[in-house]
């Protein structure tokens, strides 16, 4: 599966700047800590299993994600009465036809997604300031900092060179709304290897992974003292104006976040 995930992880972040999750029902939560392997997310642990709390800032209007690959997707409708070429329909059905030619290919639909995010990134980095010195942080892991919760949500993704799917349903289909069909559809004909979310209920699909900077775990060390997240000193070490710019760094930018690897994911900015 591995290339059929890379495809898929690298088309969704070029067109959202956000990763995609794999499989695409995997239950993510924001503070959710881990690594990225081969582009997928591995979780090790929670910033609530190491003992930090963090406040929400929670998304308040919904919205619409929807993308298809770029290459080897074709869809078809039907309405009821109508013969549709190369389907096997039945005359009196409504529906839609969904057909990949190429080796991966994928539909992203989800619909009333609401996007939240951990509000204060400079004090949960203070707290992993001081988990990372007793040595309970690694410094490969990262923090799920931003998730997409979707009220529901359409992911049809190819793993065959040939495959196709053809739905039928009660009355005519917008392929652009895919996501809506609900319970309203019946699966007609499936061939090849697809993997098939339809209009599945409460997903995570899409969220944001960050990780601390490097330049602030070395800082951890500098002239044997600290500094911390909000920007001040201890009073056992006097300010230098190179570690003044160091702290107004870390005002600035505590966080950084992880993109899909540019060497499995070529054409990524």
């Amino acid at each position: 599966m591995t290339s059929v995930a890379t495809m898929y992880v690298r088309d969704i972040y070029k067109k959202f700047s956000l990763l995609g999750s794999w499989m695409p029902n995997a239950n993510i939560s924001l503070g959710d800590v881990g690594i990225l392997e081969e582009n997928i997310f591995k979780r090790m642990t929670s910033i609530q299993n190491l003992g930090l709390q963090c406040s929400i800032r929670r998304g308040v209007s919904a919205m619409d994600f929807s993308l298809t690959s770029e290459s080897g997707v074709k869809i078809q409708t039907k309405l009821g009465g109508e013969a549709a070429v190369n389907t096997t329909f039945p005359t009196g059905k409504a529906g839609v036809s969904i057909q990949f030619s190429g080796k991966v290919g994928f539909i992203f639909q989800a619909s009333d997604c609401y996007i939240d995010e951990i509000d204060d990134k400079i004090r949960l980095g203070e707290k992993i300031a001081t988990l990372f010195e007793s040595g309970r942080w690694k410094k490969e892991w990262g923090i799920v900092d931003t998730l997409v919760r979707a009220g529901a949500a359409t992911i049809l993704v190819s793993n065959s060179t040939q495959a196709a799917l053809e739905l039928t349903a009660k009355a005519s289909v917008d392929p652009a709304a895919l996501v809506k069909l609900h319970a309203d559809f019946d699966i007609n004909v499936q061939s090849g290897d697809i993997i098939r979310f339809l209009a599945q209920k409460s997903m995570t699909p899409l969220f944001k992974r960050s990780r601390i900077k490097p330049t602030f775990f070395r800082s951890l060390g500098l002239n044997n003292g600290r500094i911390r997240f909000g920007g001040g000193r201890e009073q056992s070490q006097t300010p230098t104006p190179a570690n003044n710019e160091l702290a107004h760094d870390m005002i600035e930018a505590i966080f950084e976040a992880i993109e899909p690897s540019p060497g499995d994911l070529r054409g990524i900015g």
